[in-house]
């Protein structure tokens, strides 16, 4: 993601690119979503400049993170399916994940709990719409995602 400094201490809670709280898989959302909801151009560069080995930075909290964040944005944003039939079943599912999953419920609540502070910090919801639609076909998507499955790795450890 690129964007001007100076945009993001305009849009952002006190000025920070992140919110505090907000650790993994929500705040670079944010982050777009806000610029977007006041006008701010966001460009995204599709360079690897690194190379995440999956497990080693989160391992199993990973689902947490997830489903935690998953939950914290459809409290902050705003979009035709907020209050439909749909979200009124994943907000109850906190009944469900309770007798099922001990760290679902607990990423449910503290994803409720999450979206409630965003909300309060940016003194309203985000809408959605205000993010731009980038129309990619198959192959373009194709081409972009399949090189880099394939693409072998260096061992960074090996002495």
């Amino acid at each position: 993601m690129v964007t001007r400094v100076s945009s993001v201490k305009q849009v952002m809670p006190h000025g920070k690119p992140f919110i505090d709280s907000a650790f993994l898989f929500f705040d670079d959302y944010v982050l777009g979503l806000a610029l977007w909801n006041r006008g701010f151009g966001v460009k995204y560069v599709p360079i690897a400049c690194g190379i995440h080995y999956h497990g080693k930075t989160i391992s199993m909290s990973s689902e947490y993170y997830g489903y935690r964040a998953h939950i914290a944005l459809s409290k902050l944003v705003e979009t035709k399916y907020k209050y439909s039939w749909i979200y009124n079943i994943l907000m109850t599912e906190r009944r469900i994940y309770k007798l099922l999953s001990h760290n679902k419920y607990r990423a449910l609540i503290e994803g409720l709990k999450l979206g409630e502070e965003a909300i309060s910090l940016f003194g309203k919801s985000l809408n959605l719409y205000c993010a731009p639609y980038v129309k990619v076909n198959f192959i373009e998507a194709f081409t972009y995602l399949v090189p880099i499955k394939f693409k072998k790795r260096k061992n960074y450890n090996a002495a």
